[in-house]
């Protein structure tokens, strides 16, 4: 049987079609596999700047809420994981500038620098970042941001 060229026409776009109609979904699953993870993360960055920044207040001369320090140096430790070497940088900078990063070092603060530049070098890889430049956080003395 010999098909006339507007039957032809209609089979291949019928056949177009349902390939479209099954692959489609396919494709579309697989475009959010591959998207949800970054999605996820940023989510979770998200929170944790957040989180950060609402206890930056702590630093505050007229406030210095202790509680609000240590909350902001548990993010801080943890940003070490997962945020870009500018965002530490620029977290240590401000630290450095409020009084908070202490001046001396004991050998666990050693050991400790060391073990969490090893973790983000597990975790991220590439750093320009160095031991040294982790910081233990104290409650600074009458400095403000």
């Amino acid at each position: 049987m010999k098909m006339t060229p507007e039957e032809l026409t209609l089979v291949s776009v019928l056949g177009a079609a349902l390939i479209g109609s099954i692959l489609g979904p396919v494709i579309l699953e697989l475009l959010k596999l591959m998207t949800e993870p970054k999605r996820k993360e940023r989510r979770e960055s998200e929170v944790r700047y957040f989180n950060m920044l609402t206890n930056l207040t702590g630093f505050y001369v007229s406030i210095l809420d202790k509680k609000q320090i240590e909350t902001f140096y548990e993010h801080y430790r943890v940003a070490w994981l997962y945020a870009p070497d500018e965002v530490i940088e620029s977290i240590n900078n401000f630290l450095i500038a409020v009084g908070g990063a202490p001046k001396t070092e004991t050998e666990a603060e050693k050991a400790t620098r060391k073990m969490v530049f090893e973790m983000r070098r597990a975790f991220k890889g590439k750093t320009k970042l160095k031991p040294e430049q982790f910081l233990f956080i104290g409650v600074p003395e009458n400095k403000r941001p």
